[in-house]
């Protein structure tokens, strides 16, 4: 199996999932389109 090189922010987020520190967004979709949205006003804002 070939080793994969993980950056310091990468190896942190498999530690804190190995862990169990990081916990499931409960419901994605509206999580999805609250940052969607919220994608778009700053791509507005930025014109």
């Amino acid at each position: 199996m070939k080793k994969i090189k993980l950056d310091k922010e990468e190896k942190q987020i498999l530690r804190d999932f190995e862990r169990g520190k990081l916990k499931p967004i409960t419901n994605s979709q509206k999580e999805k389109k609250e940052l969607e949205a919220a994608a778009r006003r700053t791509l507005l804002k930025d014109k």
